[in-house]
């Protein structure tokens, strides 16, 4: 047992993959706090952007690519991202 260049090779794959991640979360997050879109994407108000209202709002036209690129982006990673918190009672899902 110990490691491997694989490993290490690995180990910057999944490097890289978070830190992209993380840029993407900061793009979405500027989105939907501008002109508040976070409300305009909960179209049922209840604090909670599904799969469902990502989708609906990545039907408008007016997005720019940057826009559009963090909705499918959270779009692509709702249940990673809504496990970040506990803010549900009983489970996430």
């Amino acid at each position: 047992d110990g490691i491997t260049r694989a490993d290490l090779k690995q180990f910057d794959k999944d490097r890289d993959k978070i830190q992209s991640d993380w840029q993407q979360i900061g793009r979405a997050r500027v989105f939907l706090n501008k002109d508040d879109n976070f409300k305009k994407v909960d179209t049922d108000s209840d604090d909670y952007l599904t799969k469902s209202e990502i989708r609906k709002a990545l039907e408008r036209t007016d997005l720019t690519q940057d826009e559009r690129t963090s909705l499918e982006f959270l779009r692509d990673n709702v249940d990673d991202i809504e496990e970040a918190s506990n803010d549900e009672l009983g489970d996430e899902n």
